[in-house]
């Protein structure tokens, strides 16, 4: 499926933009090359000051936000536990986590909540990969 970004005016694949539940089909209105080149723009001119004010708001809107940010946990935590079955090794488990490299993040495979397929919480659906590779990846089975 098609979709015309409205700044570069080219017709890109649905995935090629980011989520927006409000947005039409569910996507934002720009594409994610134009997005992030727009955001290296605008921050382009932020003085250092700025961005220790901007850090400080994030923090202090969590803080004020305990509530919200633990329900979310919570429900990750729950996720986890309803699909991770009894037959899983809990030992192979605690390895794969306690021995990940030094600028890795453990990642599901098979995310555990995504958007065409669910998969467990088990030690074969599980792999490491460079932190900014993962959040690259997202929620999404590639």
């Amino acid at each position: 499926m098609l979709k015309q970004c409205t700044k570069c005016n080219e017709e890109k694949p649905l995935e090629e933009f980011a989520l927006n539940k409000l947005g039409k089909m569910g996507r934002h209105s720009r594409c994610r090359a134009c997005k992030n080149e727009s955001n290296r723009e605008r921050w382009k001119f932020v003085t250092e000051e700025q961005r220790v004010k901007k850090r400080a708001s994030s923090k202090s809107s969590r803080q004020r936000n305990l509530a919200h940010y633990a329900e979310k946990e919570s429900r990750r935590r729950l996720r986890t536990k309803e699909q991770t079955p009894a037959w899983n090794d809990k030992l192979v488990m605690r390895m794969i986590y306690e021995d990940c490299p030094e600028g890795h993040q453990v990642d599901h495979i098979v995310p555990l909540n995504g958007d065409t397929v669910s998969g467990l919480h088990v030690h074969y659906n599980l792999q490491w990969l460079p932190a900014k590779e993962n959040q690259r990846k997202s929620n999404k089975w590639l």
